[in-house]
């Protein structure tokens, strides 16, 4: 407890417990009985050093680890305007030294350091009024900080508070930048504009795993980052006016149900994959849909997404989708609607082309689709899927088993002219199927349309089946010269 003169530390970065100066801060950190720093008034302290409580190692081993002035738990230095890096940094590997530092209150403080007070867990208050810029991991692992108000705080950095278990409330009027992961692993459980006016951009990961989080509503943020509301299972309403990017934001959010974002231009990667329980999107201006952006959301039913121009890979993977209606499609890409066990009806009039597995292992109740403009099916396009009815009318090229195994399929409507087909990789010859028109088509590309069952020891031609029928003179074309 100072009470008169001016207490100046002088850190030497070639000596960690070289200090010069009055009363300096050597004095203060080898009192390991500390309780307290307070300074009364008529003294003055600007800066506290970095690593200034820091632990000291006294060897190279880990378990020699101690800190210092482990008992303070109260600092009220009126003067200070700069805490270094580290300052109080509470990191230990002992089981019973911790740091025990309860109260902070340092009314003239501008900038908090990295690590400031990192693993501080008995850390519960904060006074920091005109604080402007909080440095990465600075109150990270203060478990029971409950709650943070900074009305000058314009920059918060990297994980400034992840894993404050106990942290509920923020206010953060004058926020303009938060930092990766900066309030992850909180017990936030409400976010409104309110609380971040000025914030127009939330990064990667900045609420992570906030289990207790059960709304959002942000009508200021435009760009929402990767993984930035990942794991935030009982997330339950969603209010984004005028977010125009988002990317991987909400997977994992177990307990959303609705999504509307109306203004977003593209939906990324992963952005609700694994959302069990979401029913319900609209999108009207999104053109892009990235992949597993829908992947294993089981519950999904209703899709609005007009503008929809193209459907990435594994986007509806797994997911309860029962109708797909995208007028403007273009591309379906790989695996973008397999293991959709409750797809009925599929309508895509300008795809040009279906890549490969795009509806691979598609359940019994997927009756037909229509493709009017598609020229390519790629290969596995929709093997083992449980189509009855494809209609190809534009379609040039049919990949190597794009239809294998549809045991289900009744018909497909083909062109004129026969496109060409590829051909099953582990077939030893090339079977001779015939379209509704009796064109001759070469390939595997719908080897199960053309199924041959093996009996005792050999092929019996009389159990020869195309399209559920039995091989007759009646019904085989003249084309067919011997069936293998």
């Amino acid at each position: 407890h100072y009470t008169k003169g001016v207490l100046v530390g002088s850190y030497d970065k070639t000596d960690s417990t070289k200090y010069t100066g009055e009363g300096d801060w050597a004095t203060i950190r080898t009192l390991d009985n500390l309780e307290s720093l307070i300074t009364d008034e008529g003294v003055v302290v600007t800066d506290i050093p970095a690593y200034e409580f820091y632990n000291k190692h006294s060897s190279m081993l880990m378990t020699d680890t101690y800190i210092l002035c482990q008992h303070l738990t109260t600092v009220k230095l009126a003067t200070v305007k700069i805490i270094g890096q580290e300052a109080f940094y509470g990191q230990t590997f002992s089981t019973t030294e911790k740091r025990e530092l309860t109260t902070i209150d340092m009314p003239a403080v501008e900038t908090v350091g990295e690590f400031a007070f990192w693993n501080c867990p008995a850390l519960n208050s904060v006074s920091l009024p005109k604080v402007t810029t909080i440095g990465d991991n600075a109150f990270g692992n203060c478990f029971v900080l409950g709650s943070v108000s900074f009305p000058e705080v314009v920059t918060i950095g990297s994980q400034a508070f992840f894993d404050c278990k106990l942290l509920k409330t923020i206010q953060l009027p004058k926020v303009v930048t938060i930092g990766n992961e900066a309030f992850a692993q909180t017990a936030l459980t409400a976010l409104t504009s309110d609380m971040i006016p000025k914030v127009t951009t939330i990064g990667d990961n900045v609420f992570k795993g906030c289990q207790y989080l059960k709304s959002v509503s942000l009508s200021n943020v435009d760009s929402l980052g990767y993984h930035a509301f990942n794991n935030c299972i009982s997330l339950s309403k969603l209010s984004l006016p005028k977010v125009t990017t988002i990317n991987g934001t909400f997977e994992q959010c177990l307990s959303l149900t609705s999504v509307e974002l109306p203004v977003a231009t593209a939906i990324g990667e992963s952005t609700f994959a694994g959302c069990i329980q979401l029913s319900s999107v609209s999108a009207p201006k999104a053109t892009e849909l990235g992949s597993n952006a829908f992947q294993g959301c089981s519950a999904l039913k209703n899709v609005s997404i007009p503008m929809l121009q193209i459907i990435g890979e594994v986007a509806f993977k797994e997911s309860g989708i029962t109708k797909v209606s995208f007028p403007e499609v273009t591309e379906v890409r790989s695996e973008a609607f397999s293991l959709c066990d409750s797809l009925v009806s599929v309508s895509l009039p300008k795809a040009k082309i279906i890549r490969w597995g795009a509806f691979g292992a598609v359940g019994k109740s997927f009756t037909s689709i229509t493709l009017p403009s598609a020229d390519t099916i790629e290969y596995d396009a929709f093997k083992n899927s449980g189509i009855k009815h494809a209609d190809l009318p534009a379609v040039k090229f049919i990949g190597d088993a794009a239809f294998q195994y549809c045991y289900s399929l009744s018909s497909v409507s083909l062109p004129a002219v026969p496109p060409t087909c590829g051909k099953f990789s582990d077939s030893s010859a090339t079977l001779l199927i015939v379209d509704a028109n009796d064109s001759l088509l070469k390939g595997d590309a719908f080897t199960s349309a053309l199924e041959v069952y093996k009996k005792d020891s050999g092929y019996n031609a009389t159990t020869c089946k195309w399209n559920g029928l039995k091989l007759t003179s009646d019904n085989v074309p003249t084309a067919i010269e011997s069936v293998n």
